[in-house]
């Protein structure tokens, strides 16, 4: 399935690059999907489902794909897990969508959590004005990883819980320090 995932997401993001670059360079829209992934991964959460849908979290928001033929390569438990992560509203409301995840699947909660963690981490470099606006407009994802840990330690276990919230505690205080540093 992972492998299928992989491919999927390759050949769709393909001629995608990511929004920002460094020194004038932007990265393939690819490498995104596998931080997301490796994210995930190293937190403890990583299964073939949480591994294919965090490859193909932007799939369907981003190309031509459809849900049906995702679900035809990676199953229905990760197209649905891939559909909770779509965001289709327009930018008024991406704050209600941010508070669907209080209670999407746990496994749409973790991924969106690394994806949003993966773009601060980007916009620190390429926009670090934005970084912290873009990190304050996650605040209801991250009360709701919060708020669902006991979830999250049920699921798969202490240590993966915990590793989530360190990460998202370790890009607060990354911005802390970042706003500190452009004062000076």
């Amino acid at each position: 399935m992972l492998k299928d995932a992989i491919d999927l997401a390759v050949k769709w993001h393909k001629p995608e690059d990511r929004k920002g670059s460094i020194n004038g360079k932007s990265l393939p829209y690819i490498i995104h999907p596998f931080q997301v992934m490796r994210l995930v991964w190293s937190w403890g959460a990583g299964t073939d489902v949480t591994m294919s849908a965090s490859m193909l979290h932007d799939v369907l928001e981003n190309t031509k794909l459809t849900y049906y033929e995702l679900d035809g390569v990676i199953g229905e438990e990760a197209a649905k897990v891939v559909q909770e992560l779509t965001y289709e509203g327009d930018k008024d409301a991406k704050k209600e969508y941010m508070k669907t995840f209080r209670s999407s699947s746990i496994e749409a909660l973790i991924i969106k959590v690394a994806d949003r963690i993966n773009n601060v981490q980007d916009f620190m470099t390429t926009k670090p004005d934005y970084a912290q606006k873009y990190f304050d407009k996650a605040k209801d994802l991250f009360d709701a990883l919060l708020f669902r840990k006991s979830e999250i330690e049920e699921k798969y276990g202490v240590t993966t819980a915990q590793n989530i919230v360190d990460s998202y505690l370790s890009v607060e205080v990354s911005l802390k320090i970042l706003e500190e540093n452009n004062k000076g």
